[in-house]
């Protein structure tokens, strides 16, 4: 994966192709292609992705369920869930073509921060795995035999969790 965006004010195809975007044309021209018999420009795929909110509450008391029920007005607009998607992605993955690297990510005035949750996390549900000089992640199912990676967000700390390396039958670390 080179690059991570999102198109805030037009639609991604506009913004990627109408407008000349600076990263997509850097790539064509500075990465070398895959296979001789090809052009960089026939090995470009463009993933584009949607972002659906899921909430899970766990180990809740009566007591507890006041404090952590959310009201549908108080849970935060779709256009934050993406960007806080977007910044998650950059700042674990650090492709080479993302100029803002979001340093104080999770911190932001877009995204979830701050938004009342205790921790969050971003999974891709597509059976494919992205890569980049610094990690990959893998997508899968969350509850399916193909464990996504998960980009776990906790107060200020960002981290990759590699369920590949997870035992996904007991939860814990597999001996190396």
């Amino acid at each position: 994966m080179h690059y991570v965006g999102i198109s805030k004010e037009n639609d991604s195809l506009h913004r990627l192709f109408e407008t000349g975007h600076k990263a997509r044309t850097a790539i064509l021209t500075n990465e070398r292609q895959l296979s001789p018999d090809s052009r960089v420009s026939d090995e470009l795929i463009l993933f584009m992705f949607r972002v659906e909110p899921s909430v899970f509450e766990t180990n809740i008391t009566e007591e507890d369920v006041d404090a952590l029920w959310f009201e549908q007005s108080q849970l935060p607009e779709q256009k934050a869930y993406a960007a806080d998607a977007e910044k998650a992605l950059v700042k674990i993955m650090n492709s080479q073509y993302n100029e803002k690297k979001f340093p104080s990510y999770p911190k932001g005035a877009d995204g979830l921060y701050g938004k009342g949750f205790d921790r969050y996390c971003f999974h891709f549900e597509e059976l494919i795995e992205f890569f980049t000089d610094n990690c990959s992640i893998r997508g899968g199912k969350i509850f399916g035999d193909n464990q996504p990676d998960l980009i776990l967000i906790e107060g200020d700390k960002v981290e990759l969790i590699s369920t590949s390396e997870m035992n996904t039958s007991s939860g814990s670390q597999t001996e190396s």
